[in-house]
């Protein structure tokens, strides 16, 4: 799986004017969602710089990608903005 790398020149908007990054990692929420539990809270020490319960990862890396973001929203875009309401 991939977030970006090798296709880096492909974050233009595709026929629908949805950004090819946004569709690629709508097409693999299953996978995140399956597996963000299982992975070693060091990951997220080494990456994150910050620890995070499993059951808080997604929300908080939807935070962190939006701040980084900027042709789209990542809360808004990937799992159906489940994690971009108020209070959860």
């Amino acid at each position: 799986m991939f977030s970006a790398g090798s296709v880096v020149e492909h974050v233009t908007p595709l026929h629908d004017n949805e950004l090819y990054i946004s569709r690629a990692m709508r097409d693999i929420e299953s996978i995140m969602l399956d597996r963000v539990g299982q992975l070693d809270d060091a990951l997220f020490l080494e990456y994150w710089g910050e620890s995070c319960e499993p059951n808080k990862r997604l929300k908080r890396w939807l935070e962190l990608a939006d701040k980084y973001a900027t042709d789209w929203t990542p809360s808004a875009a990937l799992f159906s903005g489940s994690f971009n309401q108020p209070g959860q």
